[in-house]
């Protein structure tokens, strides 16, 4: 019985196995007052080989009971790792829905510190794949065929799930950073707009009509607005460009929140 490997399968075998074995000992511990009794009353009965290897078997079979048992403890802890795995990938996954945004400053707001949790977090729950696939390797050793591959396909499918995660964070993140540059964009030619729209007013006539005594005001003022006309029909170019800029980004930031609701509703 010494050096005999315990075979990992499905738990339910394991435990009739270790149920077996808890049944050895008692019948051992039975068997023991009826070997004691034939020592006593025929001592030639039983010879040295025999004695030998009586005297080895409790310990034989407490080491197997020994090894059955951490089997049994290695399954279940790597099961609960592993559910427990899936678990916090699966409450990661539903954090990509954004809150409700509604203007730029407000989208900036929790960007980093979202983004630094989020990172903690899944360089914790990173460990923690490795640690389980480590863990996997003790039990793989030992597996039969069919629960090996079924270990190997839990392994695959936490590292796959793993990238997942990993993968919409890091395009959420990108995404949000790109909102965030065109929002700074679009506020900074909003500031030079209204900068310039300023000035316009600050440079258009307000001599009334009444006001102009000769032919050279007048062609003077009208030059004026001339020159002002097409000072806006070329910054009107830059208006509509702006504009869609802001359609842009306000279809950025639907798309930011419908992403975290097709994730929350997978």
């Amino acid at each position: 019985m010494s050096g005999v490997k315990v075979i990992v399968t499905e738990l339910p075998p394991m435990q009739a196995q270790q149920k077996q074995l808890n049944e050895l000992v008692d019948e051992l511990e039975q068997l023991k007052a009826d070997y004691e009794y034939v020592c006593e009353r025929r001592p030639d009965a039983v010879n040295t080989e025999f004695a030998e290897n009586w005297a080895k078997i409790p310990e034989k079979l407490n080491e197997r009971v020994i090894k059955q048992t951490t089997a049994i403890e290695n399954l279940n802890h790597f099961n609960a790792e592993y559910n427990a795995i899936l678990n916090v990938l699966r409450k990661l996954e539903s954090k990509f829905k954004p809150d409700d945004i509604e203007s730029p400053d407000q989208l900036a707001q929790p960007v980093v510190g979202d983004s630094n949790q989020l990172n903690m977090e899944l360089r914790k729950i990173e460990i923690d794949v490795i640690s389980a696939r480590n863990f996997s390797e003790i039990l793989i050793k030992d597996a039969e065929p069919a629960h090996r591959e079924h270990l190997l396909s839990q392994i695959k499918e936490l590292n796959e799930f793993f990238t997942k995660v990993q993968d919409m964070h890091k395009g959420q993140a990108l995404k949000r950073t790109q909102v965030l540059d065109k929002a700074e964009e679009v506020l900074e030619r909003l500031a030079k707009t209204e900068v310039w729209l300023n000035e316009l007013e600050q440079s258009t006539p307000k001599t009334k009509i009444s006001e102009i005594n000769n032919s050279n005001e007048l062609f003077q003022i009208k030059s004026k607005f001339q020159t002002l006309k097409e000072a806006c029909e070329r910054e009107s170019v830059g208006f509509r460009e702006l504009n869609d800029l802001g359609g842009e980004l306000l279809l950025q930031m639907d798309e930011l929140k419908t992403t975290g609701e097709e994730v929350d509703g997978k």
